[in-house]
C-alpha cells in the first residue's frame, strides 16, 4: 500500500502520513473544511504553494460541522479503501489515527529540514509520536476567542471582562438593556467551545488538562467539574436562549450567528482565528 498524508487543526492543524492512498504521480487529493472567508485565504495561500512545485491539488473540501462532515468522508473512504492523501483534522485526531496505525512517517524529511527543531514542544504531542514525525503542523488555532462589539460595550458604559466573573457582569448589564449578550447557533462544536471557555476561565492548567486531553474520570465526576456544567446549563445558557428561541433556528451556523441581522451582540461572538 501506498501512504497518504493527514492535516490536522484543534490548537493547531497538522499534515500526518497515512497508509493506503493510490495518488497520480503528481498530485494531492486534499480533503479539508476551509470553505468560506479567511478559511479559503488559507487554503489558497497552501494551494500556490503546493502547485508551485509542480504538485497538482486536487480538493476534495466538505464543508460545515467545524469538520465533522469531513471526517465522516474521511472514515468512510478509509473503509473503502480510497483514503484521501491529504486531510485536514484536529490535533488529538492525530494521536487516534496513530494508535489505529493508519499514518505514515515522515521522519525523513523531518530531520532533513528540522521540524522538530521549529515546532513549538505543545504541538510536538501531535507531531511526533512513538518516535515518528507523523503530522506538519499547519495552524495554531485556538477555541477560546470572544469577539466583542465595541459600540455596544461603549453604549452601555462595559468594561471588557478579563474574568468569567466580570463576564456574568457584563452580560447580565446586556440582557438588561435588551441586546443579546452573545451570538451563538447551538451547533455541537460551538457548545464545546464554550464549555472549553468555561474550563480555561477557572485558570487551572491541570485540570484542564485532565479534562480536555486526559478525560480522565475522576476529575469529569468532580465538583469542579459540576461548577462548569451548571456554568453552561445555567447562566452562559440563559445569555444565549433568547436568540435561539426567537425567530431564528437553534442551530445556525457560525458563520451566520455572527452576520447581520444577527450581529447585535455585546460580549461577542465566540471562537475565531
Amino acid at each position: 500500500m501506498g501512504r497518504f498524508v493527514l492535516t490536522v487543526s484543534a490548537m493547531a492543524v497538522s499534515a500526518v502520513a497515512l497508509t493506503g492512498a493510490a495518488q497520480a504521480e503528481g498530485e494531492l487529493d486534499i480533503l479539508h473544511w476551509w470553505t468560506s472567508g479567511g478559511e479559503l485565504e488559507g487554503i489558497k495561500l497552501l494551494r500556490e504553494n503546493v502547485e508551485a512545485q509542480g504538485i497538482q491539488w486536487v480538493d476534495a473540501a466538505s464543508a460545515g460541522g467545524a469538520g465533522s462532515n469531513a471526517r465522516t468522508v474521511f472514515r468512510s473512504r478509509i473503509s473503502a479503501g480510497d483514503p484521501p492523501a491529504v486531510m485536514q483534522a484536529l490535533g488529538t485526531e492525530v494521536n487516534e489515527w496513530a494508535e489505529e496505525g493508519v499514518l505514515g512517517d515522515l521522519s525523513a524529511v523531518a530531520a532533513e529540514e528540522g521540524w522538530l527543531d521549529v515546532i513549538p514542544g505543545p504541538l510536538q504531542e501531535f507531531v511526533n509520536i512513538d518516535g515518528k514525525v507523523v503530522s506538519v503542523p499547519a495552524v495554531w488555532s485556538q477555541i477560546n476567542w470572544v469577539y466583542g462589539n465595541k459600540e455596544l460595550f461603549d453604549t452601555h458604559g462595559v468594561t471588557p471582562p478579563t474574568s468569567w466573573a466580570e463576564l456574568e457582569a457584563a452580560a447580565e448589564t446586556f440582557r438588561a438593556a435588551g441586546v443579546l449578550p452573545i451570538a451563538h447557533g447551538g451547533q455541537p462544536w460551538q457548545d464545546t467551545a464554550v464549555l472549553d471557555g468555561i474550563l480555561v476561565s477557572m485558570d487551572d492548567p491541570e485540570f484542564y488538562r485532565k479534562i480536555a486531553v486526559e478525560q480522565d474520570e475522576d476529575a469529569l465526576r468532580s465538583d469542579q467539574m459540576k461548577e462548569v456544567c451548571a456554568g453552561c446549563a445555567g447562566s452562559a445558557s440563559s445569555w444565549m436562549r433568547r436568540r435561539r428561541a426567537g425567530n431564528g433556528p437553534t442551530r445556525r451556523p457560525w458563520l451566520k450567528t455572527a452576520r447581520p441581522p444577527w450581529y447585535s451582540w455585546g460580549i461577542g461572538a465566540n471562537h475565531g482565528r
